[in-house]
């Protein structure tokens, strides 16, 4: 994840003022309740360990409505990234991908179509189509999203919508190849450093990494057989990982049968 600013400093004359802390790469969406949220964090409530919540879009009723705030509608919103203007959200069983305006609240679809489960590329965003996308980050170029049901990760040009496959057959497998020659089984979280994209491959038990500049597929981590083994690389064992985020110096896994 990115953060920014990494640090805040209160003092005595800003210490009841209002700052504003960014966090990108980290899926903040409540599937369920079929809506994002937004957590306001102030100089008093901080102390108070009281956080304002509120709801940013979605009515809280599954749909596909794009409108604003809550009048708009989602179907198992999933995951989310931001470009710092926009919220782009992972909306699963819509088999979309939906932006926000954070300014205004305003929900438009940014790719894909409502209730079309296919595994197409296309120049136009909502040509393209998706099989249930969970995870999506951003380097504020493109977006990266790991298309669940395609076995594969999807790359977004922000400014002109086009969108290609990054890697992935379309089939469940397992294969460390480059680009469309590599395979997946159920991608879930994806998180970037900026150089690499590194995704929970879910029922391969694996974290799998990707050079964005070529698109090489490897196995970062985990051995592929279920397990909870602490070690390095392939040493080590998971069981269904599924979400994942870095810090920029170590990933974050969760492990979500091993329950750690």
């Amino acid at each position: 994840a990115t953060v920014s600013p990494s640090t805040l400093t209160f003092t005595g004359i800003n210490w009841n003022t209002d700052r504003t802390v960014t966090v990108t790469g980290v899926n903040d969406s409540d599937r369920d309740m079929h809506q994002p949220y937004r957590i306001s964090l102030s100089a008093a409530n901080q102390f108070s360990n009281n956080p304002e919540v509120s709801t940013f879009a979605g009515s809280g009723t599954a749909g596909s409505t794009n409108a604003t705030g809550t009048a708009a509608k989602f179907n198992y919103p999933s995951g989310s990234a931001t470009d710092g203007t926009n919220l782009y959200v992972a909306d699963r069983d819509n088999h979309m991908i939906r932006k926000i305006v954070i300014a205004t609240g305003e929900v438009s679809t940014f790719a894909g179509s409502a209730g079309t489960s296919e595994f197409i590329d296309s120049a136009t965003a909502t040509s393209a189509r998706f099989n249930k996308p969970r995870g999506i980050t951003g380097d504020g170029t493109y977006l990266y999203v790991t298309d669940h049901n395609n076995h594969a990760v999807r790359k977004i040009n922000i400014s002109t919508g086009a969108v290609t496959t990054i890697a992935g057959t379309g089939s469940q497998g397992y294969e460390n190849a480059t680009g469309r020659a590599a395979e997946f089984y159920s991608p879930t979280g994806i998180t970037t450093d900026g150089a690499n994209l590194y995704v929970a491959d879910t029922n391969n038990h694996r974290i799998r990494k990707i050079v964005i500049a070529t698109g090489v597929v490897t196995t970062f981590a985990g051995s592929g057989g279920q397990g909870a083994a602490n070690g390095t690389g392939t040493a080590a064992s998971f069981r269904y990982p599924s979400e994942i985020t870095t810090d920029g110096a170590n990933l974050y896994v969760s492990d979500v049968n091993n329950h750690t």
